[in-house]
């Protein structure tokens, strides 16, 4: 098997659905899944690309503010519909982030619907790998015994995930992910916390 791509990705997004799967959910509190994108930061490009033709309610927390972003329309054609922003009090604990997402959803009026959430950081790894032509069912496996050589974390740190972006009869290019379970975990505390309904998980690298 081949070592990862001199292309390791930096700015991919990568969204999951939160909900545990029934195969490994010590391993996976959220599904993660690769979607060709941006990072959160660009809060626009992921919207429209994970949700053409829908509504995207964007949730952006920041050490020091909460932004929120509403967009309708599809990948040729987004708009933003509203915004709202709060900062986060300097020393302010969980619930003070809790107050100021609230806070920024109600400025954007969208106080209760699901929104894209995000979780990021130095500890989070994403790479675009070149693998030989697997089954897309071995692919994980693959990552998993070879996690060291690719860079990853392994399964009792991390939450890991791939999808194959392209394929052919001799390779396949694959994104994976690994996310530390304190990020991914502290993140959705916070969200529980505000009584926020995450529709999707993006991770930022």
């Amino acid at each position: 098997m081949r070592g990862p791509s001199p292309s390791s990705t930096r700015r991919r997004g990568i969204s999951a659905s939160c909900r545990e799967p029934p195969d490994r959910p010590r391993d996976r509190l959220c599904r993660l899944s690769a979607r060709n994108g941006t990072t959160f930061s660009g809060v626009g490009s992921v919207l429209v690309k994970t949700f053409l033709r829908q509504r995207a309610i964007g949730l952006d927390i920041s050490a020091s503010v909460v932004r929120v972003l509403v967009l309708e329309g599809s990948s040729k054609k987004a708009r933003i519909t509203a915004t709202g922003t709060a900062p986060i009090a300097a020393g302010g604990d969980g619930a003070a982030s809790a107050r100021a997402i609230h806070a920024a959803l109600a400025a954007a009026r969208v106080d209760g619907e699901p929104v894209v959430a995000a979780v990021g950081g130095p500890d989070v790894v994403v790479r675009q790998l070149t693998l030989p032509p697997l089954p897309s069912d071995r692919v994980l496996q693959a990552l998993e015994l070879q996690h060291r050589e690719f860079g990853l974390l392994p399964l009792s740190e991390g939450l890991l995930d791939a999808q194959v972006l392209r394929r052919s009869k001799k390779e396949c290019l694959v994104l994976a992910v690994s996310a530390p379970k304190p990020v991914v975990e502290g993140r959705l505390r916070l969200l529980e916390q505000a009584a926020v309904k995450v529709r999707t998980l993006e991770v930022e690298a």
